[in-house]
C-alpha cells in the first residue's frame, strides 16, 4: 500500500509539471523565429530563412519577468540587442485559438495554449505572436 501512495504521488507530480518546450513564430519578413533550450534561462534564438540560419542567446538579448504566483507573464528584450527581437516587449498569455497537445494525457486536447503577443517595439523583424509548445506534447 505504501509503495502504491508513492507511486500515485510520484506521478501526478511528473503531471503538474510543465516543462518549457519552446515555441515559434514568423515575422513579416518570412523568417522564422523560435526559442529553444532547457526552461527559461538557457535558451537560445534561432532565426531561419531560406538559406541562412542565425543564433543568439537569449539572456544576452531578452528576459522573462514572473509574476506573484511564479509564471513566465512577459518577455522584454534590450533596444541594444543584436537578435530581431530587439526592443520587443511581449505579453504572455493563453489563446483558445492555440491548442498545441492533440491527445495527451498530460496536457488534454482542446486547452488553450500559452502564446506571446508583442505589445511594444513590434516590426517586420519581430513575430508578432510566438505559440508555445509545451514539452508534454
Amino acid at each position: 500500500m505504501r509503495i502504491a501512495i508513492l507511486l500515485l504521488l510520484f506521478i501526478s507530480s511528473i503531471a503538474s509539471a510543465a516543462g518549457y518546450g519552446g515555441a515559434h513564430g514568423t515575422n513579416k519578413n518570412r523568417q522564422t523565429i523560435t526559442l529553444e533550450g532547457e526552461g527559461y534561462e538557457d535558451l537560445d534564438i534561432t532565426v531561419k530563412n531560406d538559406k541562412k540560419e542565425y543564433r543568439y542567446k537569449f539572456k544576452g538579448e531578452c528576459s522573462f519577468f514572473f509574476n506573484k504566483d511564479n509564471e513566465a507573464s512577459k518577455i522584454a528584450c534590450s533596444q541594444k540587442g543584436r537578435s530581431p527581437l530587439a526592443g520587443a516587449t511581449y505579453k504572455i498569455t493563453t489563446s483558445k485559438k492555440w491548442t498545441p497537445c492533440k491527445e495527451n494525457e498530460l496536457y488534454p486536447s482542446g486547452e488553450p495554449g500559452t502564446v506571446y503577443i508583442c505589445i511594444k517595439g513590434c516590426n517586420n523583424h519581430t513575430p508578432i505572436i510566438f505559440y508555445e509548445s509545451p514539452w508534454e506534447c
